[in-house]
């Protein structure tokens, strides 16, 4: 029979998987709540024995022993797990202060193991397993909710250069503060390279919480890519300064029925990332709208073997 895990580590691992969802998920801005839902599970475990205990008889007779305390008495018990400093235990000292920093014999603090996570590497650009390497915890003066965690992770595939992370922790809240190198996006390979960088700043700009600049950028992205096409070019040759809804009918021109009448053209995508730009409105919708119709489209490209525009 498996040993029954403590309090302590039972907190150790929600604190751990919300640790990893937060680097193998989110984004640089974003956040996420650890999951206490086990404390509420572990006071009704306590409040089920103490009744249990209870209701026993005493020894010698005379009657049970007397009822047991509340569960709010056994919840509030278990209150200072979210309330205390919590610090990893699995990862080497990023400060010259040996073990000090992670208060590893303090009977206070919340221990937990930094976990295993899941991103793409810069290096050798596999997304798969990363290993923590390194830790410092940095705690408010005033006080133990408020902590700053720098973590280094190292790819399990090339074991180069590690990534860093910054993360901010206040109360029950983690949020990815920083990271270095930025995070990397990885592309369809039938998005046209040439433009690929407008594109993927458009997905960062939107993960930062920056949705109006990146839409902005994506309306950029349909706007060049238009203009790369020759026969685009072609048409708008006496056109001194041709209008975005200009190239987008030139455009459609040289797309077949068939495509017009089964993916989008673009045409549309513009026209809504040019409304909400010009009324100044991050709309997360209609980016995410933009964004499927564009990888749909470029993939209906691949479909169809329509030659890409070169690099000039």
């Amino acid at each position: 029979m498996p040993k029954e895990l403590s309090t302590m580590q039972r907190v150790g691992q929600a604190i751990s998987e919300s640790l990893k969802i937060l680097l193998s998920e989110k984004h640089l801005y974003q956040s996420v709540k650890v999951d206490f839902s086990c404390l509420d599970s572990i006071a009704s475990e306590n409040h089920r024995r103490a009744q249990a205990i209870a209701s026993r008889p005493l020894m010698g007779g005379g009657g049970a022993r007397g009822s047991a305390p509340p569960l709010s008495k056994f919840q509030a018990e278990l209150n200072q797990y979210p309330q205390c400093g919590w610090f990893p235990s699995n990862a080497a000292a990023l400060a010259g202060v040996a073990t000090e920093i992670f208060h590893l014999n303090n009977q206070d603090a919340q221990k937990y193991l930094l976990p295993t996570i899941k991103t793409t590497c810069n290096h050798c650009d596999e997304r798969g397993p990363f290993n923590p390497v390194g830790a410092f915890v940095e705690n408010s003066k005033l006080v133990m909710t408020d902590q700053w965690l720098s973590v280094s992770y190292q790819c399990q595939n090339c074991k180069k250069e590690p990534m860093r992370f910054l993360i901010r922790r206040n109360n029950d809240k983690f949020t990815l503060c920083g990271r270095d190198p930025f995070e990397t996006i990885g592309l369809p390979s039938f998005i046209p390279k040439q433009h690929s960088s407008n594109f993927r700043n458009a997905i960062i700009a939107n993960h930062a919480g920056q949705t109006l600049a990146g839409i902005f950028l994506m309306r950029v992205f349909v706007e060049q890519f238009w203009k790369s096409v020759p026969e685009v070019a072609e048409a708008m040759i006496n056109t001194l300064r041709p209008t975005g809804d200009e190239l987008g009918e030139a455009y459609k021109a040289t797309l077949s029925t068939s495509f017009k009448d089964r993916f989008p053209t673009l045409c549309e995508v513009y026209s809504s990332l040019s409304e909400a730009m010009h009324s100044g409105r991050p709309d997360a919708e209609i980016f995410s709208t933009c964004h499927d119709q564009i990888i749909e489209h470029f993939d209906a490209r691949r479909l169809f073997k329509m030659v890409m525009p070169s690099i000039e």
